[in-house]
């Protein structure tokens, strides 16, 4: 197994210089950037892994495995909670003890993050909700230990995700089965790679249905329930209503369908409405009526990278494995099952 002493004798450089850069102080020691480039490829291509059980000799306490898990910071409330109970399972079960420590990025902006923060103070990386831009920077840098992206996926990464494609058609059939042509959707209004995914295959689905996108009413808001709220209240107030309300977030739908009930109208009877779900099943569970969910089972994707992110440790190897799993839906009171 490669050394400190290995990478400071290829990268020409002293090791206790190797052991700054690699413990994330290269820019507090200032040491330039080429250097400190220089000694994360050599890093690389040595394989080099943190020698954690040198780290647990000083610090009996320490855990065994410290995982940095990245998280978007303005889309992270139910999925998050999914996030944390796939992490408590998977620690309740590994035989060995994980500490996962998270840290909040802004989408696009994933670099002012990731440069901060050396991974190599980690065994191991989930990255999840990254957009493209975030995913080229991390490519386009040496991280000498494995990265596993969370509902993504991207050319020379382990990746666990949701289908995200059947998700969008998934909502499409149930829309036009229940409401025909009569169907108003309503989208998170910022930009997030995965709904888009989701927004791209509905009305792909709609064209081979023979659906046209202007017959169906479209509308964004903020990925909340407050503006769930607001958006709802305005389609009773213009008269806006179709038979069937299909929201891209759980989190609008509970603010919709509590201004529909406000308003008087009847959901699951007066019109159809449902859902994707990124949170546990309780959140739609437990609605006013009981809101149709697809589910997107997040709880089981993060326990899936978080798997696949242990199982890339233990072997000490790179892995490239994707693995996609399939929406499922849970019916209930909005939209009682046929």
């Amino acid at each position: 197994m490669a050394t400190i002493y290995d990478i400071a004798k290829l990268s020409e450089t002293s090791a206790a210089t190797v052991s700054y850069v690699l413990n994330g102080r290269g820019n507090e020691k200032r040491i330039s950037a080429a250097t400190q480039e220089r000694i994360l490829e050599v890093a690389e291509r040595l394989n080099y892994r943190p020698n954690v059980t040198a780290r647990q000799l000083k610090s009996p306490a320490a855990p065994s495995i410290r995982i940095a898990a990245f998280w978007p910071d303005f889309y992270f409330e139910q999925s998050l909670v999914s996030a944390m109970r796939a992490i408590k399972n998977i620690s309740h079960t590994a035989t060995e003890a994980i500490e996962v420590s998270l840290h909040f990025f802004t989408p696009d902006k994933l670099s002012e993050v990731w440069d901060k923060l050396s991974p190599v103070g980690f065994n191991g990386v989930l990255l999840a909700g990254a957009s493209m831009k975030d995913l080229e920077h991390v490519a386009g840098r040496v991280c000498p230990v494995p990265v596993v992206l969370v509902n993504r996926s991207y050319e020379g990464f382990p990746s666990f995700s949701i289908d995200h494609r059947e998700a969008g058609r998934m909502a499409c059939n149930l829309a036009h089965e229940r409401g025909g042509e009569s169907i108003c959707t309503i989208w998170d209004s910022r930009f997030h790679v995965a709904t888009n995914l989701r927004k791209a295959a509905f009305f792909e689905r709609c064209e081979e249905l023979g659906l046209s996108q202007q017959d169906i009413m479209q509308y964004t808001c903020e990925g909340s329930s407050d503006a769930g709220y607001d958006l709802g209240i305005s389609l009773v107030q213009r008269d806006l209503l179709k038979k069937v309300i299909y929201c891209n977030n759980e989190s609008i739908a509970r603010g919709v369908v509590s201004a529909l009930r406000e308003s008087g109208v009847q959901v699951g009877k007066d019109l159809l409405l449902f859902t994707a779900n990124n949170g546990p099943e309780s959140v739609c569970r437990y609605m006013a009526p009981s809101v149709t969910a697809i589910s997107l089972r997040m709880r089981e994707v993060y326990e899936g990278a978080l798997k696949l992110c242990l199982t890339t440790i233990s072997r000490n190897e790179r892995l490239h494995t994707a693995s996609v799993i399939q929406p499922t839906v849970l019916f209930r009171e909005s939209m009682p099952e046929f």
